[in-house]
């Protein structure tokens, strides 16, 4: 495995992540790259660099950001946002890697790609659902925002120092788990209390 091909798909697992924060940020940033020439994409994937998938993908992108800032609007997106970021995390990940071998490649974007971003995008629900409900929605915004701004860093960062981008992947995954088990267990204990104060 050569040192390109290593580099594409530290690439694709970082844009992949970035894709379980903000469905369209990975494609409009990759696409942007693409169309200043920073950045190489797989044959079938050159069509992110056209002003027409860009205007798309940033329009989607505002249009994701007020959903979810709309508990509502937020829970019906969250049904379909982690398959949506599971196929984006795949289509990112193929646009970057791009070998002789198909079956290598569509492997590596369905476990890599969309496994990865299927994952943050699940951990994000759940910490949105959790937050939502100690919050009365009032925290709604501000995930949101938080989603925002660590994509867009994420996905430009990998850009500029790919390890680096690796290594904040992965330290954000595991602070995103260990949010959601203290998330949970303030659900736990907020129940309890309501439960005791009930039977009081």
């Amino acid at each position: 495995m050569d040192t390109q091909l290593i580099a594409s798909i530290v690439i694709g697992v970082c844009l992949s992540a970035a894709c379980g924060l903000k469905v369209f940020v990975p494609p409009l940033v990759a696409g942007l790259a693409h169309k200043a020439g920073l950045l190489s994409l797989s044959e079938h994937t050159e069509w992110l660099g056209t002003w027409p998938a860009i205007t798309a993908f940033a329009c989607a992108l505002v249009c994701e950001f007020a959903g979810f800032c709309i508990p509502v609007v937020g829970n019906f997106l969250d049904v379909i946002g982690t398959p949506a970021s599971a196929v984006a995390g795949a289509f990112v990940m193929s646009s970057q890697v791009e070998t002789s071998s198909p079956l290598f490649n569509w492997s590596l974007a369905i476990l890599g790609g969309g496994a990865t971003s299927g994952l943050v995008a699940s951990v994000m629900a759940a910490i949105r659902a959790g937050a939502s409900i100690l919050s009365a929605g009032v925290s709604n915004f501000f995930v949101a925002l938080f989603e925002l701004i660590s994509a867009v860093f994420i996905a430009v960062l990998t850009l500029i120092a790919p390890l680096i981008g690796l290594a904040i992947v992965v330290a954000l995954i595991f602070g995103l788990v260990r949010t959601v088990l203290h998330v949970r267990k303030l659900l736990s204990n907020q129940a309890t209390t309501s439960n005791a104060q009930a039977t009081s």
